[in-house]
């Protein structure tokens, strides 16, 4: 299965910089590693705590040019509502023991 993505609100998505629209690969492979399909207003906390949960697990999964963890804010993550993908969506639990089972690996 190939991942596939779109971002359904364009007027938001036009306003993103030229560098957050860099970062939008983050956000469609973090939906894929994360077990989150879509970015709306009601999951955003979600997505951060999954974002935060899993890198103080398994480290991050992107890095700034600096070198540095890219730990998107929670305004970061707004911006990007309208984003879907083919990503599976799993609960809370399941996504802690999939990373649990990652780390064990």
């Amino acid at each position: 299965m190939s991942l596939n993505f779109q971002f359904t609100d364009k007027e938001r998505f036009n306003k993103l910089t030229k560098e957050e629209k860099q970062q939008n690969d983050c956000f469609i492979w973090w939906a894929m590693l994360y077990d989150l399909r879509e970015i709306t207003e009601k999951n955003i906390d979600e997505w951060l705590w999954r974002i935060k949960f899993a890198t103080k697990i398994n480290g991050p999964t992107y890095n700034k040019a600096d070198g540095t963890p890219y730990i998107p804010t929670k305004k970061e993550i707004e911006k990007r509502i309208g984003l879907t993908t083919n990503a599976d969506k799993k609960t809370r639990n399941q996504f802690i023991a999939k990373q649990i089972r990652f780390y064990n690996k």
